[in-house]
């Protein structure tokens, strides 16, 4: 059993497999993203996938009609605990998508990102100090929100991991 974090966006998909709550990105020829039209099959042939062998999928996908290939089995946990998996989900580069969890642990099938979650808020007190602050902020974050940067950062410390 294995446990996988998918992203689709704009009809591309990119696959990591999650181990300890990290991230390990899978390439297909050397590429990060490939398209949606051959993704599942391009996905079993990559992975090794047996037949009896089951998964643990976590999907953020901008397009509704992608769905789950009917022939993977689905295992009944994921290997990595909630936390983990909330942490992949926060610091995710993907806004206004649908969260999909095979299994289902967080009760309810999909989540629905906003925009609003994912974007650092612009204060209506333009000060220096505060004008400063958000400039460095933003400077010092790869990308996504400064709450999801933080965020990030946090979970690096507490791995021991942090740069």
């Amino acid at each position: 059993m294995a446990d996988f974090f998918i992203q689709v966006r704009n009809n591309w998909v990119m696959t990591s497999r999650i181990i300890n709550g990290d991230l390990d990105v899978i390439r297909f020829s050397g590429e990060d993203w490939i398209t949606v039209d051959t993704y599942w099959q391009r996905f079993k042939e990559k992975i090794e996938y047996a037949n009896g062998e089951t998964l643990a999928l976590l999907i953020i996908s901008d397009d509704e009609s992608f769905m789950v290939d009917p022939e993977l089995l689905i295992s009944d946990t994921f290997k990595n605990n909630s936390n983990d998996l909330k942490g992949i989900i926060d610091t995710s580069e993907l806004s206004n998508a649908q969260v999909f969890l095979y299994p289902e642990i967080f009760g309810e099938p999909k989540i629905k990102l906003n925009t609003n979650d994912n974007r650092v808020k612009e204060g209506h007190n333009k000060e220096k100090d505060s004008v400063k602050k958000e400039i460095i902020a933003v400077e010092t974050m790869s990308s996504g929100s400064l709450q999801n940067y933080y965020r990030k950062a946090t979970r690096e410390f507490k791995r021991g991991t942090q740069q």
